[in-house]
Order: structure tokens, then sequence, then C-alpha cells
């Protein structure tokens, strides 16, 4: 049962994707998912700051970081006596996320994408976000499910998530039209991590129902590659893998098959396969 809401006095903006957390349950279970002392976190969308208040309470310093100047007068309202709190006015997109211990936010459902994927380069062990659900229920997906996809697999090669709770729609204001969750990312340690192709993942899940064989060879436009030579290559493949669904694919399973294509695939200037690369930071749909 959702505690009585918090009332805001600013005014969504929809271009934005203003949603603002109302029930102040949320907020505190959020702040309280991680140990804080002692350490420096960062906020993504400060919003009101309702949770920004609460991280106050238990991190060393809260960097906050809104896009909207018009909220700063309501921020600076929430979190006055907060000495441990910096504010700034900046597009999380253009933002250095990167030197945190933690970094906690709810995202734009329209940036949910490249913010997370722009959280994940910086290599932060620990990340509690407020998602749209079923963008959530991809990103903690498991192989063979149906929410197993390019974006469960790229942010997974790194970090563990965990869908901890799902915050109903009507604890939002304005009410958007899908319930919200939170989910936890944590760095896995670097013997757990694995390295993916992102143009490869991309591709096949692409074809995610079809064999492994046969989304490759549905793939030679999107991976530039001649088809003759795609051809050669998914032949060459184990057959314990070529037969398999994308969607069926495991992690380690997805990195063999990376491994086995790096002679094949061109690169782009710039590009690798390693953690936090521009490779990995290509915005997943």
């Amino acid at each position: 049962m959702t505690e009585q809401l918090i009332s805001v006095k600013a005014k969504p903006k929809p271009r934005l994707s203003q949603n603002f957390l109302i029930a102040p349950e949320f907020p505190m279970e959020i702040a309280e998912r991680l140990p804080l002392l002692g350490k420096s976190v960062l906020e993504i969308g400060a919003g009101t700051g309702f949770l920004t208040a609460e991280l106050a309470k238990h991190a060393k310093t809260v960097t906050a970081v809104e896009v909207d100047p018009d909220l700063l007068s309501e921020l600076k309202e929430q979190l006055a006596g907060a000495k441990n709190v910096k504010i700034k006015i900046a597009d999380a997109l253009e933002f250095d996320l990167s030197g945190y211990d933690c970094i906690f936010g709810a995202l734009p459902y329209h940036l949910s994408s490249p913010l997370l994927f722009r959280i994940l380069a910086t290599g932060c062990p620990d990340a509690v976000l407020v998602l749209q659900k079923e963008f959530a229920e991809r990103l903690c997906g498991a192989p063979g499910s149906k929410d197993w996809s390019r974006l469960s697999a790229m942010a997974q090669a790194d970090y563990d998530a965990t869908l901890v709770d799902v915050i109903p729609a009507h604890c939002f204001f304005p009410i958007p039209n899908v319930d919200s969750a939170i989910v936890h990312l944590t760095r896995k340690p670097l013997s757990k991590r694995v390295s993916l192709n992102a143009e490869l993942v991309a591709a096949l899940f692409q074809h995610k129902n079809q064999n492994v064989k046969k989304s490759l060879l549905h793939s030679a436009h999107a991976l530039k590659i001649d088809e003759t030579a795609l051809s050669r290559f998914a032949d060459s493949l184990p057959k314990e893998l070529s037969s398999k669904r994308p969607r069926a694919l495991t992690l380690s399973e997805l990195s063999e098959l990376s491994r086995l294509s790096l002679r094949l695939l061109v690169r782009k200037p710039g590009a690798t396969s390693q953690s936090g690369s521009p490779e990995r930071s290509v915005p997943v749909a």
C-alpha cells in the first residue's frame, strides 16, 4: 500500500519525459539498496530532489545532474541543509559520468538505452536505476527467455542485472502509461566478464528465431560482408552453435562466436570488443 503521495510544484515537461516519482517509500528503497557510507554518488535526473535527499542521508557526496534549469529552485528547496550535495544543471548524455562509486537515476524512457550504455561504459561498480518495466525485464532477461535480447547480452557481458521491485504507474506524476521497475546492476569480477562483438550480436538478434547459420546468412548487408565469405564462415561453425537460435545462446556461446568472427568481421576505425569500447556503447532499441 503506497503511503501518502508527495506533492510536486514543478510542471512536468513531456518533451523531457518528465514523470516525477511521488511515492515516498520508493526513494527510500532505492537509496537503501546499497551501503553508501563513505561513497561518492552520482544521480542522473535529480528531478525535484526526493531521491537526492535520501541519497544525501547516507552517502559521503552526491552529485545530482538535472537537465531542466526550471527545476533548480525546487531542487534547492528540497535539499536545503544538505551540505554534501552538488547540483549540476547539465545533459547526462554529455556530462562526465566516470569516477563515482555508484550511480543512481530514474532514466527518461526515450533515453534509457543511450544513458544505460554510457553508465556501463564507465565501469562503475554499481548502478541502481528506475526504468520502464518492459525495458527492465529485457535488461535482466536470461538466455532462452522471451526477454533475452541484444540489450540483455551486451549489458550482462560485464554486469549482473537484478530486477529489484516494480513501481506502479500511479506512483508517478503525471501518471505514465506503463509501470516502472528498479534494477540493480553490479559489475562482474574480471574473470566473469566476456567480450562480445556488438555488430555480430546485433545482427544475430535481428533474426533471433532462426538458427545462427540462417541468421548470419540473412545479415550480410547489416554486417557489410560478402555473402560468399559469410556463408563459408557459417559452414565452418561447430554444429552445436550454428544450429541454435540466437535467443537461446548463452553469453559464453555469444563470446565464442565473437571470437571466431574476428578474422571475418571488418571493424570500423576505433572499434574494439573490449569492455567500455565504442562498440559496446551502441544504443539498443
